[in-house]
């Protein structure tokens, strides 16, 4: 008799690839009983429309054991992780020593720059995950359409990265902490919290999202209460009732110059603040690891790849105007606070309210970031955990991690969790030297990953064409594709090489700097050629290349979805499934 995996891909190769909306009456509810899902009909209640108490059984190895994750990620969780689940200290802290490098033009122009190229790769990222959002995310992507040993260097080259981002801001989260406590040592601060973050990520996908709910709500009210706050004070509402405006533009001026003097030197504080918009900016590759844990996504997921655009354009390109209009790059307060580190009092934001004469708020900021941290720590924590688990049941990492509770990768988190502990470091060194070893480590991976991932989708496009296969098929079409990619592809790969620019100007040599913006290059280049040398590997022909396996339980998913969706009665269930 034949399995009823084997019936899902034998339904899935006689329908047609874009044949993704089939009706209940070609998909019996009987179907996906057979494909191992339940129903809990007891959380139908709690939300409104497709996607809502669906859950994949967690399967078992040969020995009984449970090996995969659970789709147990509401809608509203993925829409609000994709808006703020990346935002974290890079925002809130880390513009001040990019606005004293650079200058409030530079930072504002480098942030519009980066950010229009991650809405490139959101793009490529949207078109693949909708159709394929599989464990593993873009990682199984790459392996899957360009060479498995491409697959293998990216899969550990973005836990690498995952990794130092949790690093960096578990030392930010002691940089806070000392902000009211000085005298206690940060890693008290540290210990509290990976506690926290393991806490939160060893309760499943359900509790996880809700959570992250939550902290990425406080997030946007934080960012949008400093955008009020900006305006109010520059038109006149401070003690001084004095309308600033945009007087920092004019004195000390709109471009520093870093390292150099003169159109070279301003220039360079420009690409300054691409390097460090890579450490800051981020979410495509969010969505994709979480798309796997997300229930019905094929609906989910072109919506929170959307809201990409409008999550770049206002939070993180009208944040950094902000920035630049309420502190000068010179101000000596920005720049005593920025070289300590110390939590909120490194926050340009901060600096402005102390300097404007208002006090009481710097303790509530210190303490809404602190939530901004944890949330933007156990995301990363999230996505490494969800890596190492993909890599085990590809045969790329150790099988143990293979192993889940619950629907949670135990044995996963329990590493991502001690490759935490090299935060401790701040205690001999400082967190903002730490952090910033960790935000160059960081952003080189996070490059190198952004370039994988269009690369992918070009070979991906290349596939579709060879096997005849319409791009008006697909769930999701990108914008404005191929250029997107291209244009993308070309400035990715130029921050990348010139990641560790200053290291190589004449005086500036550290052996520190190069290791730190170079070390994830490295670190790929020799997983990809040692895996192909091992594996004998070769890049996949687009005519070879597989798009069926895995996506009959999608198309079957979705079609239940389809057959049982509530349309919105009220005016408000209208207006929450508009915005979630």
């Amino acid at each position: 008799m034949t399995s009823s995996p084997q019936r899902a891909e034998s339904l899935s190769k006689k329908e047609d690839l874009g044949d993704s909306t089939s009706s209940s009456e070609k998909v019996p509810t009987s179907t996906l009983k057979d494909l191992e899902y339940s129903r809990d009909v007891s959380d139908q209640r709690t939300d409104q429309g497709p996607g809502v108490g669906e859950a994949r059984v967690a399967k078992v190895d040969g020995n009984g054991r449970a090996i995969h994750t659970i789709r147990g990620m509401k809608p509203r969780h993925l829409q609000l992780m994709a808006i703020g689940g990346t935002i974290g200290t890079g925002l809130f802290v880390g513009t001040g020593g990019a606005l004293i490098d650079s200058g409030p033009l530079s930072l504002l122009l480098g942030f519009i720059l980066y950010s229009g190229m991650v809405w490139c790769v959101s793009q490529c990222t949207g078109e693949i995950t909708t159709m394929l959002p599989l464990e593993g995310g873009f990682t199984h992507h790459s392996g899957r359409f360009v060479d498995p040993a491409v697959g293998f260097a990216q899969s550990w080259n973005y836990v690498y990265g995952t990794m130092t981002f949790l690093c960096a801001e578990l030392s930010a989260i002691s940089g806070l902490f000392s902000y009211w406590a000085p005298e206690v040592s940060p890693a008290v601060w540290i210990s509290i919290g990976l506690v926290v973050i393991f806490t939160m990520n060893c309760m499943g996908s359900r509790v996880y999202g809700e959570c992250e709910f939550w902290f990425a709500s406080f997030k946007v009210i934080l960012i949008l209460g400093l955008i009020m706050m900006t305006f109010i004070m520059m038109v006149g509402g401070n003690p001084q009732h004095e309308a600033f405006g945009f007087t920092y533009w004019r004195n000390p001026g709109p471009m520093a110059e870093f390292i150099e003097t003169g159109p070279l030197g301003r220039f360079l504080g420009l690409w300054n603040t691409l390097i460090f918009a890579a450490f800051a900016i981020g979410g495509p590759e969010y969505i994709s690891i979480a798309a796997g844990e997300a229930i019905n996504p094929r609906e989910v997921i072109p919506k929170a790849i959307r809201r990409v655009f409008w999550r770049l354009c206002f939070f993180y390109i009208v944040g950094a105007l902000c920035v630049g209009i309420l502190v000068a790059y010179n101000d000596p307060a920005l720049i005593a606070a920025t070289s300590e580190g110390k939590g909120a009092a490194a926050s340009p934001f901060v600096v402005a309210l102390k300097n404007r004469g208002i006090g009481g708020l710097d303790h509530l900021i210190n303490a809404l970031i602190l939530t901004s941290a944890w949330s933007c720590g156990s995301s990363f924590t999230f996505c490494g955990v969800r890596g190492l688990h993909s890599m085990s049941l590809d045969g790329r990492a150790p099988k143990i991690f293979s192993r889940t509770i619950g629907g949670t990768p135990i044995f996963a988190l329990l590493f991502m969790c001690s490759v935490g502990l090299l935060s401790f470091m701040v205690v001999d060194q400082g967190s903002a030297k730490v952090f910033s070893w960790f935000v160059n480590l960081s952003a080189c991976s996070s490059l190198l990953n952004y370039i994988l991932i269009i690369i992918t989708w070009l070979r991906f496009n290349e596939g579709l064409k060879a096997q005849g296969i319409p791009r008006s098929s697909l769930p999701f079409r990108g914008l404005f594709m191929p250029y997107s990619a291209w244009i993308s592809l070309v400035g990715m790969t130029l921050i990348t090489l010139f990641n560790g620019f200053e290291i190589f100007i004449h005086g500036h040599w550290d052996l520190q700097g190069f290791f730190t913006a170079y070390f994830g290059l490295g670190l790929f280049l020799v997983l990809f050629v040692g895996w192909k040398l091992v594996k004998r590997t070769s890049f996949i022909k687009p005519s070879e290349m597989d798009f069926h396996s895995g996506k009959a339980e999608i198309d079957l998913d979705q079609a239940y979805w389809e057959a049982n969706k509530v349309a919105p009665t009220t005016a408000w269930q209208k207006f929450v499934e508009w915005l979630l």
